[in-house]
């Protein structure tokens, strides 16, 4: 909440006097904020579920051992609020060192920057 309110003071003090300000600058104005403020929100929202995915033990879908985790990889991923750097967790099996990325799994992302929902919404 408080990137949101240095997010509008910061609008506030850019802006032109009242009595000089366009319709064309509060448009360009609001937008920026709203962009900014989505950004904040994704940024949020993707740090609190890449974290709770943490705190679950990963196992291997086949044989049920215990993944081991070889540190964080980030990568961007792309949604209809905007672009996000996302930190996920990289795990890779013992047994045969394939790698696996839960997070991405269970958000449902592929190769792709491209979130699904976004993917959804575009027209190829």
């Amino acid at each position: 909440m408080a990137e949101v309110e240095k997010a509008i003071e910061k609008v506030l003090a850019e802006k032109t006097a009242p009595d000089k300000i366009t319709l064309s600058e509060m448009e360009r104005l609001a937008v920026g904020s709203g962009e900014a403020f989505k950004a904040e929100v994704l940024k949020g929202l993707t740090a609190q579920g890449s974290a709770t995915q943490d705190l679950q033990e990963q196992q291997c879908p086949p044989c049920g051992t215990r993944l081991q985790g070889r540190g964080r990889r980030k990568r961007i991923v792309v949604t209809a609020a905007g672009s996000s750097t996302l930190e996920r967790t990289y795990y890779r099996y013992a047994s045969c060192g394939k790698a696996l990325f839960p997070l991405d799994s269970a958000w449902g992302l592929d190769e792709s920057v491209y979130s699904p929902a976004l993917k959804r919404q575009m027209t190829w």
